[in-house]
């Protein structure tokens, strides 16, 4: 998922769990920066929450996966089951593929990969200028 906030300059991607109540942390930071984009990768951790690999199938495939991500993130707004064909096991390679063990998991432009909830100071440090 891609979100665009103000001018979108500084980037980040994150390694996300829908379940992780730290990635719940991180959203309500990431909520509150502009200028970034921010790629959010559903990466479900079946053996800390066994629900997180449905919600995460429920979220891709909703008609606006952004939305339905920040509504359960941010307002604990249940995602509508829909089906599809998602893109989660890409997803999970590509976390294996870079040793992603836990989430959140954040991923800066400059190749800086940082484990956990950073708090607004440190994310805006890390994604440096507007």
């Amino acid at each position: 998922m891609k979100r665009v906030k103000g001018n979108g300059k500084r980037v980040v991607a994150v390694f996300s769990d829908p379940d992780c109540p730290f990635c719940r942390k991180l959203e309500k930071e990431l909520s509150s920066i502009t200028d970034v984009t921010v790629y959010t990768f559903l990466y479900p951790i079946a053996s800390l929450h066994p629900d997180a690999p449905e919600r995460s199938h429920w979220i891709a495939c909703s008609k606006d996966p952004e939305k339905a991500w920040e509504d359960y993130q941010l307002r604990n707004i249940e995602p509508i089951h829909h089906e599809c064909q998602d893109q989660l096991e890409e997803v999970q390679n590509l976390g294996e593929k870079y040793r992603i063990s836990g989430t959140p998991t954040l991923v800066f432009a400059d190749g800086e990969v940082v484990p956990g909830a950073l708090p607004r100071a440190e994310l805006e440090k890390a994604l440096g200028p507007h």
